[in-house]
């Protein structure tokens, strides 16, 4: 596996992770609940930054 591969694989496995555990905390302590809200702001994080090397790598 390539370097780029093993990097982005990271990458999606750990906006999965986020994902899970904000939906698990969004249910459990409210939408807007502050740890809600920081695992939410952390997967905007993750998927901005994923986003757009993303679309320059299918083009």
């Amino acid at each position: 596996m390539t370097a780029k591969f093993i990097k982005e694989l990271e990458t999606t496995t750990e906006i999965e992770y986020v994902r899970s555990k904000m939906i698990a905390t969004g249910m459990k302590k409210g939408l807007h609940h502050p740890a809600t809200v920081r695992l939410s702001d952390k997967l905007d994080k993750l998927l901005n930054n994923y986003s757009p090397k993303n679309r320059m790598n299918l083009n």
